[in-house]
């Protein structure tokens, strides 16, 4: 049994609620993101200085490395998804104000195919021709500017697709909804964005950035190619929750990330087992894993339990999610130096009415990778999914942050 500790005051923390309205943390919040405040209290508790390196695994919109800039600590991340990274490196970008505020007076949408979103089948239904001519126009706009500049307004652009889509993000999926567009309106809400965007980084204070915050493409598992190790690391694995960002992000992938269907389904499949359709990578090692043996009696439970269409599939993605999970740890053991920290943001999930406790799970195989577990600190207690909950009524899973330390 590992060492539990509550701080419900945390479960404000480990939301995207606060990032949301937090400026520049705001240009972009991912689903299931944590805050700012839990990486300062982190930092706080784990005595990090601007002499230690913090890494994050799983960077998603970049959480981690804005509030380690925030107190000058030198962060760097990686993500599978080109989306996070580009989101990360705009938003730890440099910037002055009065360029970008000049160069939107200036702002003139361009002549540009409709086609700028390639052969991803969703946009057709996404958006109403006239839209995708002016979401087109502008995104030629912003892609003739100086780079630092392009990305920036690109990311404004990325930011209002949702609005002016017949699409909503709902859970891990992008569902389509009844809502009408003006195509006037394209241009105006763009131009809006991108001045709260500049109005953002007048009110910053921030160290500049010589090179010691950035995000890079990468995949966790992987042992790493890159020579710099870290003493720290805060991150928020994606959580074993079928959510797939590759169908979240569907129309800004598609916009910029991607040209084909094929490239973003080779995204999804290869992305860390969190739902059914990423798939084993047989490039990858996983050496000295031992499925822990409470996983292999709830798996096997879920396969006896589940509806026929799910007997494989999640038994399958289970499996794989926790295998995963533990060449991430591997990877980050030969990262970490003595006495290094690990803190990962992770919810307990249900499937066919079993409660898997994540946290215990991974703490587990933590260890199994060579790390010692400190604690698992309960955030708060949330409900399931809508359809666990009404078919086997409300049970509370734990979110929690799982701390370890690599001794040797």
């Amino acid at each position: 049994m590992y060492p539990f500790e509550e701080r419900l005051h945390y479960g404000q923390y480990v939301t995207a609620r606060l990032t949301r309205r937090t400026p520049v943390y705001d240009w972009y919040a991912f689903p299931h993101s944590f805050s700012r405040e839990l990486v300062h209290e982190l930092l706080d508790e784990f005595g990090v200085d601007s002499n230690s390196i913090v890494f994050d695994p799983f960077v998603g919109a970049g959480t981690t490395l804005l509030a380690c800039r925030e107190r000058g600590i030198p962060a760097f991340g990686i993500d599978q998804l080109p989306f996070a990274v580009f989101t990360s490196n705009v938003k730890i970008c440099n910037y002055d104000p009065d360029d970008l505020q000049h160069t939107l007076d200036r702002f003139t949408p361009s002549a540009s195919s409709p086609h700028v979103f390639g052969s991803v089948p969703i946009i057709d239904r996404a958006f109403s021709s006239e839209v995708r001519k002016r979401v087109a126009a502008i995104h030629s706009w912003t892609q003739s500017l100086r780079e630092k500049q392009a990305r920036f307004f690109l990311l404004a652009l990325l930011y209002i697709l949702e609005s002016v889509s017949q699409t909503a993000k709902s859970g891990g999926w992008l569902r389509f909804v009844e809502n009408e567009v003006d195509p006037d309106s394209v241009e105006e809400l763009f131009k809006a964005r991108a001045r709260k965007m500049i109005d953002d980084i007048r009110g910053l204070d921030m160290p500049h950035n010589r090179g010691l915050w950035y995000a890079m493409p990468g995949d966790a598992r992987c042992k790493s190619s890159s020579h710099r190790r870290a003493q720290y690391v805060i991150s928020s694995p994606p959580y074993l929750n079928r959510h797939d960002y590759t169908r979240v992000f569907a129309l800004e992938m598609a916009l910029h990330f991607v040209k084909t269907n094929r490239e973003l389904i080779s995204l999804r499949t290869n992305a860390l087992r969190s739902h059914v359709e990423a798939k084993s990578q047989t490039k990858l090692t996983h050496n000295g894993y031992q499925a822990p043996e409470r996983l292999k009696t709830l798996a096997t439970k879920i396969e006896s339990e589940s509806k026929e269409r799910d007997k494989k599939r999640i038994p399958s993605m289970v499996r794989g999610y926790f295998e995963d999970i533990y060449m991430t740890l591997a990877s980050l053991y030969e990262r970490i130096g003595r006495g290094g920290k690990i803190a990962f943001v992770l919810g307990n999930v249900r499937f066919s009415g079993m409660m898997i406790p994540v946290d215990e799970i991974v703490a587990e195989i933590g260890e199994q990778a060579g790390f010692e577990t400190d604690k698992i600190v309960v955030a708060r207690y949330r409900g399931n999914s809508a359809q666990q909950m009404a078919r086997f009524g409300r049970d509370p899973s734990r979110e929690s942050i799982i701390v370890w330390h690599k001794v040797s």
